[in-house]
């Protein structure tokens, strides 16, 4: 009965542990640098990373409306300025 008890809440509570590791926030990232943090009106904050080993561009924006995660970014730098371009759907995100 024990034995069923343990594997019965280690099913449960995997998931939600899994859940909660993959929802932290950027800034407890070990794997990637911040090369750029700004602050917009209205309660934004807008951070992209680079993934130290891949290279890859995350693009992380938190706001009271909810936190957006991106990944796959690109980064071009046109006329003295470096725009960071990130995609999702339909909709494209310059930084």
């Amino acid at each position: 009965m024990k034995t069923l008890l343990k594997r019965t809440a280690l099913f449960f509570a995997l998931p939600i542990c899994i859940s909660v590791y993959f929802s932290l926030p950027a800034a407890a990232d070990s794997t990637a640098e911040l090369i750029l943090s700004t602050q917009c009106q209205g309660g934004y904050t807008i951070n992209i990373w680079r993934n130290y080993q891949s290279g890859e561009l995350l693009y992380r924006a938190i706001s009271p409306n909810g936190n957006l995660s991106l990944g796959g970014g690109t980064s071009q730098a046109t006329e003295g300025v470096r725009v960071y371009k990130f995609g999702n759907g339909n909709y494209e995100y310059w930084v």
